[in-house]
């Protein structure tokens, strides 16, 4: 059975710090690299864990009905 890990991540800026920008990502046994769930950035930690865009793309990859 593959597992798969939902967790927010901070953006890391192009010299690899830290940017403020934050995203809720996916990744699993199979892709062990973290994947974007929705197409844009957010503000905060909070922001990102309530984005309903990335909570719909989670959905659709688990195979749940939305």
């Amino acid at each position: 059975m593959e597992h798969k890990i939902i967790e927010v991540l901070e953006l890391l800026d192009p010299e690899g710090n830290n940017s403020g920008k934050w995203r809720l990502t996916i990744r699993s046994d199979e892709k062990p690299n973290p994947c974007a769930l929705c197409t844009h950035t957010h503000d905060s930690y909070e922001e990102a864990w309530n984005c309903l865009e990335a909570w719909a793309a989670a959905k659709k990859l688990s195979g749940d009905s939305i």
